[in-house]
């Protein structure tokens, strides 16, 4: 085998015989492909990647191969052009090159976002259901799927105690469950809406905690309700919103002449995981007249656990709930459920009705056409990701996931606290899975200027960030909020991180942060 046949073997993870194979592939059976063919090119992918996880799940092995906008464009051909390639070969090159330069979310040293490579039954399911290749908007299409989306939905409502008839959907991802819950709640109160627009309503407002998801916000613009009928109410020191300050709020904006309609109340907030007091929020809305969506799209799984579910109490009250499994259970993204207690408000506020999918005369039930709930028209099987991963564990596997999360938690904070030049922000809060914390290096302590320490913590954690990125060894969060130094954040959502692999996330922070003896280390 020649050089170059070992070098791009060795970059593609296969073996010298199958890289053979591969490469002597003709451009007809390559690109007019007979099924055989495509089934071995599909196989040796599904091999490529399983090797690759193997790969990126070592604990030595870089979480990215980084390399900036303008060097990734030189080592990486992006180009489309009018001919396809010569061969195979060329094709598998460009995969090798995708996971060589990508994120490895596999990694033990993954902590940046809210979700994770995660569970390898929703996977495989995700894998099954991109092979066939169907669209889960009519029962024709998609009869198993369907009556999986049906069972996911079913086991969803008694988890959140809402009824038996109440309405859902399985969305692509959290925002589009809010979106959807916002766009139902407002024509439940002004069915008109969805004939005669906008412009015979009157301005409404809907509230929701200064740290709620911008997804808030996004739905508010979408459905022409204006950003600036969004009012943040004030959180507490807990990150909680004031439940007083809600009412204030409410109050103030009926003298206004607006209409108040939904309070989004957050349950586990972006950056510090904050939980809102449901059931006091679900009293104002009772009280006032407005619709309650909770935004449980990252605590929502905590309602399969006895010791964490408290902080859901009174979700059974909501009108609405938008509840993600890609996030703390870590099924394939995006997979997210919505649920809503107004029976058949998605198809009523969202159909069209297209005659050529939703025909009245079917050899089955229409009920099971999900489509017209949807304001999609093709909606890929999401559905199936979350039962799988639900059949082969068990509720008792997800409490127990949820439970070991904050095990995990109790040690890394525990670590931090004993470390002298690590410092969490509030650390009387109780324990949460987003940890935030500064490394404060020796220097900085000695500041007597709190603006100008804060001025260069900042910049030390920015540093640490940056250089971390560049060795690949450890990939976290580092953000500014509110007026606090820019700080660190490291989601534990993944439960089979151990004691271990959290003690290395402070050696690796301390490995880069003891080169900082000075300010001038830093420009």
């Amino acid at each position: 085998m020649s050089s170059n046949f070992k070098s791009l073997s060795k970059i593609l993870n296969v073996n010298s015989s199958t890289f053979r194979y591969l490469s002597t592939m003709n451009h007809k059976s390559c690109f007019q492909a007979t099924r055989e063919a495509e089934i071995k090119y599909l196989e040796q992918v599904s091999q490529l990647c399983i090797e690759n996880v193997k790969k990126y799940s070592d604990k030595d092995s870089r979480v990215i191969e980084y390399e900036t906008p303008e060097n990734l464009e030189k080592k990486f051909d992006f180009t489309l052009g009018v001919d396809p390639p010569n061969n195979s070969s060329e094709l598998f090159t460009i995969l090798g090159d995708v996971m060589k330069y990508s994120v490895h979310t596999m990694s033990p040293n993954f902590y940046t976002q809210l979700f994770h490579w995660g569970d390898c039954y929703g996977v495989g399911g995700d894998w099954v259901s991109s092979c066939l290749n169907t669209g889960a908007y009519t029962y024709e299409m998609a009869p198993v799927f369907t009556l999986m989306e049906f069972e996911v939905l079913k086991k969803m409502r008694k988890l959140l105690g809402f009824p038996a008839n109440s309405d859902g959907l399985v969305c692509h991802g959290g925002s589009q469950s809010i979106l959807y819950a916002m766009n139902a709640l407002r024509y439940l109160k002004f069915p008109d809406v969805l004939s005669t627009g906008l412009s015979n309503l009157p301005r409404m407002s809907v509230f929701a905690s200064e740290e709620c998801h911008y997804a808030t916000e996004k739905a508010m613009g979408v459905m022409g309700l204006g950003l600036n009928n969004l009012h943040k109410v004030a959180a507490d020191e807990n990150g909680a919103m004031s439940v007083s300050a809600l009412i204030e709020s409410i109050q103030q904006k009926k003298k206004e002449g607006s209409c108040p309609l939904i309070v989004v109340a957050t349950a586990g907030s972006t950056t510090i995981d904050s939980y809102d007091d449901i059931d006091s929020i679900a009293d104002v809305c009772q009280e006032y007249g407005l619709f309650l969506l909770v935004d449980a799209a990252f605590g929502g799984p905590l309602a399969f656990s006895r010791k964490h579910s408290y902080r859901l109490n009174g979700i059974s009250r909501a009108d609405a709930v938008a509840f993600d499994f890609h996030k703390i259970l870590g099924a394939p993204s995006l997979t997210s459920v919505l649920l809503l207690k107004e029976p058949n408000i998605l198809s009523k506020c969202h159909k069209a009705s297209a005659s050529y999918l939703f025909a009245a005369d079917k050899h089955y039930d229409t009920y099971y056409d999900l489509g017209d709930r949807s304001l999609q028209c093709g909606r890929k099987p999401d559905s199936f990701k979350i039962w799988m991963a639900w059949k082969a564990r068990g509720s008792s596997g997800f409490e127990k996931h949820v439970d070991t999360l904050y095990e995990l938690s109790d040690y890394f904070c525990d670590a931090l606290r004993k470390h002298p030049d690590f410092e969490l922000i509030n650390p009387g809060m109780d324990n949460r899975l987003k940890v935030n914390f500064w490394y404060v290096p020796q220097f900085v302590r000695k500041m007597e200027n709190s603006e100008t320490q804060k001025e260069v913590l900042s910049k030390c954690t920015s540093y640490i960030k940056k250089q971390l990125v560049f060795n690949g060894k450890l990939h976290i969060t580092a953000q500014p909020y509110k007026d606090y130094a820019q700080f660190f954040r490291v989601n534990l959502i993944d439960a089979r991180r151990a004691p271990e692999d959290l003690d290395r996330i402070i050696s690796e922070i301390s490995a880069v942060g003891k080169s900082l003896k000075s300010i001038k280390n830093l420009q």
